[in-house]
């Protein structure tokens, strides 16, 4: 009696096992239960990962989980009575770096902190287009103290960085704001070198083009009547195929579409290889179905320009989650710029073994070839005060360039400005200050500004990092007075010499 009661027990208990749901044996990944757990349970993605740090959250939880080969963060939230996981690939250490293991999660209303030995960033929730996620804020990681920046210092794409030294406010976000999701731990900037030669890059390239950035993308969904279709790296059959010469993307799934080749026969894609990998490369327009093909119609980018990298690094296909290396490139290379994608990647065209080869850099080892001839001549016609006279105030209401090299702008002209009390002046802020140059133009910012103009005016902050590169040209206004514009993308300013207000 007794062995068979002890056999009834053991398959009673054998059975119960068997009963449990996958949420039950939330050991397998050592999660606490709650929306994450509850997440990951119904899918297969994260069967080879456990739980490095979990933290509950007012509005839902985060986790930082890890495979052998791959970490992520995750945000699991309900939205419209939906349970949604948001997977961050890049906004956490990865296995191969050092102390990844040692990472924490800390509440600190309203949002919450991440850290690890060598860094500490702050978050604070964000309500988007349909989604909620989180937005760096403030932080501390390598040499750079982070903090907010901007007009407005609450949820902009604005830091202010501080070495201790030099603090420069860093435009992070196009986005209006830096979510979990674009942000890249591996590339953020450790100190203030690093982080000019990201700024400065951007800062050059963007007032010479129309469209820069390769943007989100827009995600396209499966059409159960497509194929799977073969991804070169290039618009060319005969460019590097990765894969080990098999790359293909099955167009029954869906896939993000960024744009189209300057020739439109090919469309530049990204799509999911695995779980912890991913793919940018190109589709034959005409092997897309009809449901696909006209979806996306825009030219995915409008700059071509020649630029060097600066120090070794890796050309990767997949800058937004395993930014897996598929080939070096060498301190010196000429290579081609395409575009930015975030702000932590290049878009570049180069070699490899003799065929072209389209990818992604580091932004921070990439720089633009800056004219080198100066006209000091023309920077000598700058000096003196001018007020904004059409187009947009680029350079603010009013601005003087002194002959020390140094300019400024501010709310008031300078004479107006002296005839104010201490008191008044505190009204109107602190001016702010930059140094400027005037470089002869080449026949690539000719080109790539669309015009023939002949000067280039660089501007630099107080650390010495460029912040503004307009082409130059001088003219006289309708009132007589000796003025100039400034030109950038499709837009530009004008600015007319300052007699005091007599011609308005």
């Amino acid at each position: 009696m007794k062995s068979r009661r002890f056999l009834s027990a053991l398959l009673c208990a054998v059975l119960a096992l068997t009963l449990l749901t996958p949420a039950a044996l939330a050991n397998s990944w050592g999660l606490k239960s709650g929306m994450i757990l509850n997440a990951v349970s119904k899918t297969h993605d994260y069967d080879e990962y456990t739980a490095l740090a979990q933290l509950k959250l007012p509005d839902g939880e985060v986790a930082v989980m890890a495979s052998r080969y791959h970490a992520v963060l995750l945000y699991a939230y309900q939205f419209k009575g939906e349970l949604r996981l948001e997977a961050s690939h890049t906004a956490v250490k990865q296995p191969e770096e050092k102390d990844y293991k040692k990472v924490k999660l800390q509440a600190e209303s309203p949002g919450f902190v991440l850290k690890y030995s060598d860094m500490e960033l702050h978050f604070f929730p964000w309500v988007g287009y349909n989604r909620r996620t989180y937005t760096l804020q403030s932080g501390k990681i390598g040499k750079l103290t982070l903090q907010p920046g901007g007009v407005n210092s609450e949820s902009t794409g604005w830091l202010t960085c501080s070495d201790g030294e030099n603090t420069v406010d860093w435009f992070v976000a196009d986005e209006s704001v830096l979510t979990l999701t674009q942000l890249n731990l591996r590339l953020f900037p450790r100190t203030m070198e690093e982080l000019g030669a990201i700024m400065e890059l951007k800062s050059i390239v963007a007032p010479q083009c129309e469209i820069f950035g390769l943007g989100d993308g827009e995600e396209v969904p499966g059409d159960a009547g497509a194929s799977t279709v073969p991804v070169y790296s290039a618009p060319s059959e005969s460019s590097v195929r990765f894969a080990k010469g098999k790359a293909s993307v099955n167009l029954r799934a869906p896939v993000k579409f960024y744009g189209l080749s300057r020739d439109e026969s090919w469309m530049l894609v990204e799509y999911e290889v695995s779980d912890r990998t991913s793919r940018f490369g190109y589709v034959k327009r005409s092997e897309l179905p009809r449901s696909m093909a006209q979806t996306q119609t825009m030219i995915f980018s409008s700059i071509d320009m020649p630029v060097t990298i600066t120090k070794d690094t890796y050309l990767t296909d997949d800058p937004n989650v395993s930014q897996y290396h598929q080939m070096t490139l060498k301190a010196g290379d000429g290579v081609r710029l395409l575009g930015l994608q975030g702000a932590f990647y290049a878009y570049i065209e180069t070699t490899l073994d003799g065929k072209t080869v389209r990818g992604f850099v580091p932004a921070a080892c990439v720089r633009y070839p800056l004219p080198t001839e100066e006209a000091p001549e023309i920077a000598a016609r700058l000096v003196g005060d001018w007020e904004s006279a059409g187009g947009g105030e680029v350079l603010g209401i009013y601005t003087a360039f002194l002959t020390d090299g140094r300019m400024l702008t501010y709310w008031l002209p300078q004479a107006k400005k002296e005839t104010l009390s201490a008191q008044e002046r505190s009204l109107y802020g602190v001016p702010s200050w930059r140094t400027y140059q005037v470089y002869k133009s080449t026949e690539r910012e000719r080109m790539n500004f669309r015009g023939e103009y002949a000067y280039i005016l660089v501007l630099r902050n107080l650390a010495g990092l460029i912040t503004d590169f307009y082409a130059l040209r001088f003219d006289t206004d309708e009132a007589g007075r000796e003025s100039f514009a400034l030109y950038f993308g499709e837009g530009g300013g004008n600015y007319a010499r300052y007699d005091g207000g007599t011609s308005q």
